[in-house]
């Protein structure tokens, strides 16, 4: 998730071919001509685009290189075009790296908060372990508790290893002793089993990075190890390798039908796609239509989210109908992956989504995010397909849980709002629903099961060690009471034995005791509430 102009070759080869792609699919409805001095007038502004997101926040540049990246994603279906065994789902990604610490969501609330308000099960954490995630303020993200409450909860967990890693892990003569240090770190409470994908970097060769890539030649060796050891030690087929990939892959993308990898780094990608080939794992691409239409005036907003009948076709390819643009993104890949051989390979998308606010142009609001979000939803999971691949569904992450306030803003004050919760002004505020989303109601949402820390949890319920349990707290009440009278009626005669006495300190002290510990426990119930009528705690 990072942006850069150089996002836009998603669609293109070049500039002229970039702004061809991002334009026409719109403009070609009025004609030939229009088309073409649309596509004049966004070549012109793509290099300083790309100037302009190069410079751009490092986290702000991977949000917007998806974006403007304009990607696919999707998964496998019927037919030749990456059919898939695995069922398809919609997922959401959770970052908290770029979060104040004043705000940021315990690993108990954040997975409460998904269990019983969105029901998703699918989620995808930037990180792995504890050694590297740090929030801009210097403060750590505890990922591996946040692993062990998701994989308590029966999520399957996607989890990131870092850019700077994979030069460790690519290595000939340690990268598998690396790859068994990951492995090792992923074991810990059988958290292993709930991984069922290990995302290698994050878009190494993204458009946002400097070039030469530093990373590119470290990605297919460190993909080939870890998927080597994860065979070696019985693991490859749950947990599959893949790597979340952008448009600066692509040298050309628009039409569709011209979908082609940059040969200069397919050598780097061959290795990757050939192990998707045989573990069925997904080629995983960041697409996002905001992006593009965000850069490219001549793009409508209907085009973008959704919103057109798929009979007004905004572009024709080889006779192919496009009527909104994360299709022909989605396409442009399909094609390219075919041209080299790897039909069978199914696309996924990595992040996708659509920010409430951060435009001067209106572009970004709660209307079009809501809007977006449920018709990409919609048409993901319909059976569809898109025109070049049709009756497939599509696996894809949304971008994302929260708002990341602490973001760079770069690429535009957008970056700090595609979150579909919002954020409170403390960590003790549960962080509120934008809008509706239909899939969080349709899901099956559930009380949060505890984690119980020494013990694991992988695979979705306790692991060798640990217990993971749920509690009904309407249940609990009923059969809490008579102890709770208990308790109490033994409080206060204590009370009144110590009253009584002539210690008055002693009583000064019980007292004080009492209201500290109600405080803690009013902010325990506060800091896990996730906004139910009843404060539920952490059940």
């Amino acid at each position: 998730m990072r942006v850069s102009a150089t996002a836009l070759l998603f669609l293109a080869g070049g500039a002229s071919d970039v702004a061809t792609a991002m334009l026409s699919s719109d403009t070609a409805l009025s004609s030939e001509r229009r088309e073409h001095d649309a596509v004049d007038a966004a070549a012109a502004t793509t290099d300083a685009t790309a100037d302009a997101f190069a410079n751009a926040n490092a986290d702000a540049a991977v949000s917007t290189a998806a974006n403007a990246t304009g990607g696919a994603h999707a998964t496998g279906g019927t037919g030749a075009h990456g059919e898939s065994s695995d069922d398809a789902f919609v997922g959401i990604n959770l970052s908290t790296l770029y979060i104040s610490s004043s705000k940021a969501q315990t690993p108990e609330q954040a997975t409460c908060l998904i269990t019983r308000e969105t029901g998703c099960t699918h989620i995808k954490v930037f990180g792995y372990s504890n050694a590297h995630p740090v929030n801009p303020d210097g403060t750590e993200t505890d990922v591996e508790l946040q692993l062990d409450w998701l994989a308590a909860n029966h999520a399957q967990i996607s989890v990131a290893i870092p850019n700077e890693e994979m030069v460790y892990l690519a290595s000939e003569e340690s990268g598998a002793d690396y790859a068994d240090g990951i492995i090792d770190a992923l074991e810990v409470n059988n958290r292993i089993h709930s991984i069922e994908y290990i995302f290698v970097g994050n878009e190494p060769m993204g458009s946002w990075q400097p070039k030469p890539w530093q990373y590119q030649n470290s990605v297919g060796p460190a993909v080939k190890n870890l998927h080597k050891q994860l065979k070696h030690r019985g693991y490859d087929s749950k947990t599959r390798v893949t790597v979340p990939f952008n448009a600066a892959i692509l040298s050309a993308s628009y039409p569709p039908s011209a979908g082609a990898f940059n040969e200069t780094i397919w050598g780097e990608i061959e290795p990757v796609a050939e192990i998707l080939k045989e573990t069925g794992a997904p080629f995983v691409i960041n697409i996002y239509p905001y992006i593009t239409a965000y850069q490219n005036s001549g793009i409508s907003t209907e085009y973008a989210i959704f919103t057109k009948s798929p009979s007004d076709c905004s572009t024709y390819d080889n006779g192919l109908c496009y009527w909104n643009l994360f299709d022909a993104q989605y396409d442009s890949v399909r094609h390219a992956l075919d041209k080299k051989g790897y039909e069978s390979v199914e696309i996924a998308i990595g992040e996708v989504g659509w920010p409430s606010a951060g435009d001067s142009m209106g572009l970004a609001g709660t209307y079009n995010a809501k809007t977006f979000v449920n018709n990409m939803i919609e048409h993901a999971t319909s059976g569809d397909g898109t025109p070049y691949a049709p009756g497939i569904k599509i696996k894809m992450w949304l971008f994302e849980m929260y708002d990341e306030d602490q973001k760079g803003t770069g690429a535009g004050q957008f970056e700090v709002h595609w979150g579909a919760f919002e954020m409170g002004s403390t960590a003790s505020d549960t962080p509120k629903l934008k809008y509706d989303v239909d899939l969080f109601t349709s899901n099956d949402r559930h009380n949060c099961t505890a984690y119980e820390e020494g013990g694991g949890g992988g695979g979705g319920g306790g692991g060798n060690g640990g217990r993971a349990f749920s509690v009904d707290w309407d249940d609990l009440a009923i059969a809490a009471g008579p102890c709770v009278a208990i308790i109490v009626a033994a409080a206060v005669l204590m009370k009144r034995r110590r009253s009584s006495s002539d210690s008055q300190g002693m009583d000064l002290m019980w007292t004080q005791r009492g209201v500290k510990h109600a405080e803690e426990e009013d902010t325990a119930y506060t800091r896990l509430d996730v906004g139910d009528a009843d404060l539920r705690g952490w059940t």
